[in-house]
C-alpha cells in the first residue's frame, strides 16, 4: 500500500485538514497519511515559528495511529520544496508515495519548483476545497502535457467539504472569538497558553 503526504504551513492545523487526510487515505486505500509541516513555504510568509507549527499538527494527530508526523522539512536550512522532499522520502521508504494537495491549490502547481517532475513521477491525489471547483484543473490544460493534466484528472478525490481555512481561524483569535470545535482541543489549548495569533502581525 502507499504512504500519503500531506504537506502545508498548517497555520494552525484545523478539523478541515484532518477530515481531508481521513478521507483521501481511506478512499485512496493508503497505509497511512505523514503531515509535513513546511519550515520555510517559498510562497507564504510565516510569523509563526516552524516549531509551534510543528508542535500544533503532533498534537492534533497525536491519537489517530493513521497519522504520523515528519520533521524532514524542519531540519532543513532551505526553502522548504515539495519535490526536494519527497525525493528525501522515497529515499527513506520502499512504499511507494501519493502526495496529496488540495483543489485551492491548483491554480498555483506551475509556480512550484520542478512541479512537473513532481507530477511525473508520484501519484498525485487532488482533494475538493470549499470554493475551489475541479473545473480549475482545466485552466491547467493549456500549460501543461495530456498525459499529465490526465493524471491529474484520474485523481480527483471527492470529501465531506468543510467551509473553514487557517486564515478564518486567525481571525477569530485575533478578534477574541472562540475556535472551539474549529480546531482539535489539544490545538486549542497549545494556541492559548503559547499567546499565539493575538496581532495583526502572526
Amino acid at each position: 500500500m502507499a504512504i500519503g503526504v500531506l504537506g502545508g504551513t498548517f497555520n494552525p492545523i484545523h478539523i478541515g485538514h484532518l477530515i481531508l487526510a481521513q478521507e483521501v487515505g481511506i478512499k485512496m486505500h493508503l497505509s497511512k497519511i505523514i503531515f509535513i509541516p513546511a519550515k520555510i513555504p517559498p510562497l507564504k510568509n510565516i510569523s509563526i515559528s516552524p516549531q509551534h507549527r510543528y508542535n500544533m499538527v503532533k498534537i492534533a494527530i497525536d491519537d489517530n495511529p493513521f497519522f504520523e508526523i515528519s520533521d524532514i522539512e524542519l531540519k532543513s536550512d532551505h526553502i522548504s520544496h515539495t519535490y526536494t522532499t519527497m525525493q528525501k522520502l522515497t529515499a527513506q521508504t520502499k512504499e511507494p508515495i501519493t502526495f496529496i494537495i488540495g483543489a485551492d491549490n491548483i491554480l498555483s502547481l506551475p509556480d512550484w519548483y520542478r512541479w512537473q517532475d513532481l507530477v511525473s513521477e508520484y501519484e498525485i491525489a487532488i482533494a475538493s476545497r470549499p470554493n475551489y471547483p475541479f473545473s480549475n484543473l482545466e485552466k491547467l490544460q493549456q500549460q501543461i502535457p495530456s498525459q499529465i493534466y490526465q493524471k491529474l484528472n484520474n485523481n480527483i478525490i471527492e470529501i465531506p467539504l468543510v467551509f473553514l481555512s487557517s486564515t478564518t481561524i486567525r481571525q477569530k483569535c485575533r478578534n477574541g472569538n472562540p475556535i472551539t470545535y474549529l480546531v482539535p482541543n489539544s490545538v486549542n489549548k497549545y494556541i492559548t497558553n503559547n499567546k499565539l495569533y493575538q496581532n495583526a502581525k502572526n
